[in-house]
């Protein structure tokens, strides 16, 4: 048992100093060698003390929360925003529902709503859709930065400030793939 434990010992010391030689030769983890300054610091802060963003509100589930949103939302408006470049193999959507009456608005969380292929994410865009046409809500389909798309969701930026980066889907013209596949399928689906 004993011998175990020396083993066991002596083997995570050799580990160690082979991912140090490792590291000396292929320039692996930055270290700072003695006598050096370490540039990495900020105002006391080290590089691995980087300030996180702060989450500024909570965004809710489209397929678990869609639907009450929409019903607690005052004469609501729902905002499609689709980013430019694709996090998956789709270009994934969020939504915003957003008050025309009290200005309120909430936004969902990314990654279950899409306008292509043929599996779940256009099934949640045919969902929204069918929601949306049964209760008269209007849709309005937009264009965002996939930076801007992954801010929202994340609940750091603020939807007010975001509208003025926002194109309207249905005339994007920086790609004809969106032309032909994505605002066709936006248009099919809330006509």
């Amino acid at each position: 048992m004993i011998l175990e434990f020396f083993d066991g010992a002596l083997q995570g010391v050799a580990g160690n100093l082979l991912t140090r030689l490792l590291d000396t030769f292929w320039g692996g983890a930055s270290e700072v060698a003695p006598g050096e300054s370490d540039n990495s610091s900020v105002n006391g802060a080290s590089a691995s003390q980087e300030i996180q963003p702060v989450r500024r509100f909570k965004t809710f589930h489209i397929k678990s929360g869609f639907e009450s949103v929409l019903a607690a939302t005052s004469d609501p408006v729902v905002h499609v925003l689709v980013e430019d470049k694709p996090t998956t193999a789709w270009h994934l959507a969020i939504l915003v529902v957003e008050s025309r009456t009290t200005g309120e608005w909430y936004i969902s969380s990314k990654g279950e709503m899409a306008l292509e292929g043929s599996g779940g994410g256009l099934a949640v865009s045919k969902m929204v859709a069918s929601l949306c046409s049964a209760k008269h809500v209007p849709v309005a389909g937009w264009v965002c930065s996939q930076l801007l798309s992954n801010q929202l969701a994340r609940g750091l930026t603020l939807w007010p400030g975001a509208k003025t980066e926002l194109l309207p889907l249905v005339t994007y013209a920086e790609s004809d793939y969106f032309a032909k596949y994505i605002a066709t399928t936006f248009r099919e689906i809330h006509a």
